[in-house]
């Protein structure tokens, strides 16, 4: 398979402060029918992605533009990059929009 762009979301992290293992937030994850970064950028590896967008996060990170907010999407792009072995992945955001061109 490849893939140009895959939207993928990314629910639950193991960032910031959170008190549970990896292993328990990818459980979490996925009894709630959720995934992960790492799940996200394994997926993208699967299908020979060329770019991961990362979407749909937990309220529990706010999205907005404040430099803590900014820091954990990063991380978040650093968890998928690590399993995806690839730095094309990008934590969206409400509204986010990117040309994407027409395949030949």
């Amino acid at each position: 398979l490849d893939c140009d762009v895959l939207v993928h979301e990314a629910t639950n992290a193991k960032v910031g402060d959170e008190e549970k293992s990896e292993e328990e937030v990818e459980k979490s994850a996925k009894e709630h029918g959720h995934s992960t970064p790492q799940m996200a950028g394994q997926f993208a590896k699967n299908v020979n992605a060329k770019l991961l967008l990362l979407n749909h996060f937990s309220s529990r990170y706010k999205g907005d533009q404040e430099p803590e907010s900014l820091a954990i999407m990063k991380q978040i792009e650093n968890l998928a990059q690590d399993s995806f072995h690839n730095d094309a992945v990008i934590a969206t955001h409400d509204l986010f929009s990117i040309p994407i061109p027409r395949s030949t």
